[in-house]
């Protein structure tokens, strides 16, 4: 388990990080159409891309500093819901 001893867990930085996946897809619920997961796919989808983008940030780069691994995170939320939408479109076809 060497290899994540580099991984800087901070509490406020993962609280940080999830609630903006939140926020990210609230906002992604509120901005884009169908199809999607609903309202609770898309604020499960939106914390889980916040904490793992925040976690490969500070992974990669955790001296940044907490503006920088939050931005990560909400760029990573939004990719998430993008491709679970994606996989959404999809299936539906």
């Amino acid at each position: 388990m060497m290899i994540l001893a580099n991984l800087f867990l901070d509490p406020a930085a993962i609280a940080a990080w999830i609630g903006v996946g939140l926020a990210s897809g609230w906002l992604t619920g509120a901005l884009m159409e169908e199809p999607s997961y609903g309202s609770l796919g898309n604020y499960i989808l939106g914390g889980m891309g916040g904490l793992i983008g925040g976690a490969a940030f500070g992974y990669f780069k955790y001296d940044a500093g907490l503006g920088w691994s939050v931005l990560v995170a909400i760029g990573c939320a939004w990719f998430l819901i993008l491709g679970g939408r994606t996989v959404v479109a999809l299936r539906s076809e």
